[in-house]
């Protein structure tokens, strides 16, 4: 054997007899172990998986929705797309909806009120002063999104505005007044 290479059984035999150990518990032949399986400690069992802390944002404006030179409407506005990939949501949502356009309360039952979805489910209401339209009591509102619709969501949302007037619909378009529905999407989130 060469004296500059000590086998493992030397090794463990010299540190046995040094600790005190009895030579009787050493094997008299080196034997490869068995692992029939490896198991993690705890608490690497249950860490969780990390995430950089960080947040959702974005501001949409659907334009006018009236020229400002004439009374003629324009349909309602295409639906409003929020695109947020590499975010995962950490918790609850806002949407803030503005409807502007006249605000004064003069004009009947043909003032601005819109009902807004968010990916088709049903947020709520938002409209111009009118005491005339029950519900209907501010421009601006803002409506919870749940943290399992945004996950639901899958990253690509869509929010829609309706325009709900007891006339039937028409949006009210005074001369010189612009109306449009600007809609802010907010969550936690964390990237991926």
């Amino acid at each position: 054997m060469n004296n500059n290479k000590l086998s493992r059984r030397c090794v463990l035999g010299s540190l046995a007899a040094g600790g005190g150990i009895a030579a009787t518990t050493l094997p008299q032949t080196w034997i490869k172990p068995v692992i029939d399986s490896v198991l993690l400690p705890v608490h690497a069992q249950t860490s969780p998986t990390t995430c950089s802390p960080t947040s959702f944002s974005d501001t949409q404006s659907s334009g006018p929705l009236c020229p400002a030179a004439t009374s003629n409407p324009v349909p309602d506005p295409a639906p409003f797309v929020f695109n947020w990939p590499g975010l995962a949501p950490t918790g609850n949502g806002t949407l803030t909806v503005t409807a502007n356009g006249d605000i004064t309360g003069n004009e009947g039952p043909n003032q601005e009120a819109w009902r807004i979805e968010f990916n088709g489910n049903f947020a709520g209401d938002v409209g111009n002063t009118n005491p005339a339209v029950g519900g209907f009591d501010t421009a601006t509102e803002v409506f919870t999104i749940l943290l399992q619709d945004l996950i639901n969501a899958g990253g690509l949302a869509t929010v829609t505005a309706s325009n709900v007037l007891p006339n039937g619909g028409v949006i009210d378009c005074d001369p010189g007044i612009q109306n449009d529905v600007t809609v802010a999407l907010m969550f936690p989130a964390c990237t991926t």
